[in-house]
């Protein structure tokens, strides 16, 4: 039997290094990332960013390191389905009560897409690197992503997904998401790649698809 493996892939390593690179202007190794960093990074707002940033940083020092993002992406791209599932629970679990309630599961969602729509304007490391070194570079990048930002998607989008998403996961209705559910219902709809990603295009079927958690 395979040994299971939450190391994140030498190309994976790669492109996130050249990103951070390009958003601090520095040696990624050396970097502090604050939330408005993670904004940038992860094409976010500043509800998704405060949650990344408190999921990732283990020293909890209010800054996320280079040893702690790559160990925060690590378990996002573990081999383990279910291990997945379970963290991503716990990265919008706000509140840390244990179930995910409305609010919660429509900054996930918004998050969602809006990171897609970032990678989608920034696909590989060779397209950031057009972009320019040093502070020019870190500017471009940071025009990019505010662009992405201000043409996002509307609120009536996200409010449909996220109803859609309640409806679909909430098989007890009480209004609010366990663990168990968030968990059963992702590793039910989807393939190992990316745990969101069948789940919410299925939602959305005839709306914009390939949504992605990260």
């Amino acid at each position: 039997m395979s040994k299971k493996s939450n190391k994140i892939s030498k190309k994976q390593l790669k492109i996130l290094s050249k990103q951070v690179k390009q958003l601090i202007g520095k040696n990624p190794k050396k970097c502090h990332l604050t939330t408005e960093d993670i904004k940038y990074l992860f094409g976010t707002d500043e509800v998704g960013a405060t949650l990344i940033l408190k999921a990732f940083d283990t020293d909890q020092n209010g800054t996320v390191e280079w040893r702690e993002l790559v160990t925060g992406m690590s378990l996002l791209t573990a081999d383990s389905l279910e291990e997945k599932a379970n963290y991503l629970f716990k990265l919008w679990d706000a509140d840390s009560n244990g179930m995910l309630d409305r609010e919660e599961i429509f900054a996930m969602v918004r998050t969602s897409l809006f990171c897609v729509a970032t990678l989608e304007t920034i696909k590989d490391a060779g397209s950031l690197l057009k972009l320019g070194k040093g502070n020019e570079g870190t500017i471009k990048y940071r025009e990019k992503i505010n662009k992405v930002l201000e043409e996002g998607f509307s609120e009536d989008e996200i409010n449909r997904l996220t109803d859609r998403f309640m409806l679909s996961v909430d098989t007890d209705k009480d209004g609010l998401i366990s663990q168990d559910e968030f968990v059963r219902f992702i590793t039910l709809t989807n393939s190992q790649d990316n745990p969101l990603t069948n789940s919410l295009t299925n939602l959305i079927e005839g709306e914009r698809q390939n949504c992605s958690i990260f």
